[in-house]
Formats: structure tokens, C-alpha cells, sequence
């Protein structure tokens, strides 16, 4: 029989405490009575005739699960999963202590909700629960907290471009001096452009390589606080090629217009002018 393992998880977030892997065979020791006993959920061992062993198959593993029931499973054990052929050929069970219902966008909630309690008119002690409106407020809230920060970004993005002008502007203009002895030693205006084009692409690769380095660190930071702490259950993370081609572009245009907009007005002073600069 081929089953589902779901692996526990231990103090840290991490699942790799245990090495099950698919394919691999486990017996599963579970007691013949129905009826619960609690001596017998120690396993003693002059008691072995009370118990009966299933042969499973390890078909894959899961992490954690959408549905659980902690009245009978925890988070500390490994726990199997089996459809409800499997568990009723294994156990001869049918009934259910909770049942969870996905259901499509399409379909109005309050229908399925009024169809599941007629269903269960007749059941005792059976509650329907209806998550959709809490759904949808987690929702407005997430997207709400999405908008929050990309205008956060924003703000900050837009600090920088002045930030990022400023300095490299007022690198170049301390060197004002420097680049009035080479024009005064006969490096032509052309010669002058290019030179300190080469600074701007220099300026803009440099940051950047050092924009892509601190963006990766933060995002597997970011990654596995949402995995390990939060226990998030599937968390994305991908490199954005486009974005980052983006950005890069962004980057050498601020560094090539910090570095020309101040040589422009270098170039137009003359060179006693810019000599008589103090540095």
C-alpha cells in the first residue's frame, strides 16, 4: 500500500530529522481492538499479540498539512496519509471526525454551506464552519499591507536616485581641481567625456553588483523567517531577470546623468577658473 509521510518538524523549522525518502518500506504497528485503550497506546511489550502490522509503501513526503486534527495528531510525530479506500481497507472506518471542503471561485459559498447543513441535519454533534469571509478579509488586509509597502518602496527609491546624485556629483566636483590639470595638460573636451563616462559606468556597475548582492541575501532572510518562523507553506522564491535587468539600467542612466550633468558645467567654466578651485 502506498501512502503519504508527513515529516515532523523540529524546534528550528527544518524537516530533516528523519530519513524517510519515496520508495522506501515501513510496517506500521497499530492495535486490532477499535476500542481506545491507554496502556495500549504505550506499545508494552508483553502485549504484542494485541497489535497487527501493515506493510506501507512510501509513495512521498509533505511537510505540513492543510487539514489537521490535533485531538488526534500532532506536530510531533510522523503522520501518514491515505485516501478513504485505503483507510477503510485498512481499518474498516468510515466515519470521520473532520472533513475539509475546497470549492471553486465560481461557486456561491452560500449555497454549499446550505446544501452541507442539510446533509448533516440528522448528524449529532456535526458543526459546518464557512472560512470564506475570513479568507477574504485576510485577503483585503494582505493587499492593503502590499500597497503599504510598495509605496514605502516607492519613497525610499525615490531618496535614493536624489541620494545616489548627490553623492556621486560631489565626488566629481571635489576633484574639480584634478580634472582642470588634465585639461590644462591638453586632454581634449572628447577624451574628457569619455573619461568620465567610464567613471558613471564604473559608479553604475558597482552598484549595481552591490543592489543584486544585498537583494539575494535579504530575500533568502526573508525566505526562510516565512518557512521557519512563520510557517508559511509555500513560500516562492525566484530571481526577477527582467526586474534586475531593470534596475541595472536604471542604475548606469543615474550614474551616467550624476557624472555628465556636473562635467557639463566643469566644461563650460575656463581652466584658470576651475584651477583657481580649491580642493
Amino acid at each position: 500500500m502506498e501512502v503519504f509521510i508527513r515529516l515532523p518538524m523540529d524546534g528550528v523549522g527544518n524537516y530533516d530529522s528523519l530519513n524517510i525518502h519515496p520508495g522506501d518500506r515501513m510496517r506500521l504497528k497499530v492495535q486490532k481492538s477499535r476500542d481506545i485503550e491507554e496502556s495500549l497506546l504505550k506499545f508494552p511489550v508483553d502485549r504484542e499479540d494485541e497489535y497487527r502490522y501493515i506493510e506501507l509503501t512510501v509513495a512521498g513526503t509533505v511537510k505540513r498539512c492543510l487539514a489537521n486534527n490535533e485531538y488526534f495528531i500532532g506536530d510531533n510525530g510522523v503522520d501518514i496519509i491515505m485516501s478513504n479506500e485505503q483507510f477503510s481497507k485498512s481499518f474498516n472506518l468510515t466515519d470521520y471526525n473532520i472533513v475539509s471542503i475546497m470549492k471553486s471561485e465560481s461557486v456561491p459559498s452560500e449555497n454549499i454551506e446550505g446544501n452541507i447543513q442539510e446533509l448533516l441535519a440528522n448528524t449529532p454533534k456535526a458543526t459546518v464552519r464557512n472560512y470564506t469571509s475570513e479568507i477574504e478579509k485576510r485577503n483585503h488586509y494582505l493587499n492593503q499591507s502590499m500597497i503599504f509597502i510598495y509605496w514605502i518602496s516607492v519613497i525610499i527609491f525615490i531618496v535614493s536616485i536624489f541620494n545616489i546624485v548627490n553623492n556621486i556629483s560631489y565626488l566629481l566636483m571635489s576633484r574639480r581641481y584634478e580634472f582642470a590639470v588634465l585639461r590644462a595638460m591638453g586632454i581634449t573636451n572628447k577624451r574628457f567625456w569619455f573619461m568620465l563616462m567610464g567613471e558613471g559606468i564604473l559608479y553604475g556597475m558597482l552598484s549595481s553588483i552591490m543592489m543584486i548582492g544585498v537583494s539575494m541575501i535579504c530575500q533568502t532572510i526573508i525566505k526562510y523567517v516565512l518557512e521557519h518562523v512563520y510557517l508559511y507553506i509555500n513560500v516562492r522564491y525566484s530571481v526577477n531577470i527582467p526586474l534586475y535587468i531593470m534596475m541595472i539600467m536604471i542604475n548606469m542612466i543615474l550614474a551616467l546623468g550624476a557624472v555628465l550633468m556636473p562635467a557639463r558645467n566643469m566644461l563650460k567654466n575656463n581652466i584658470i577658473s576651475e584651477l583657481n578651485t580649491v580642493s
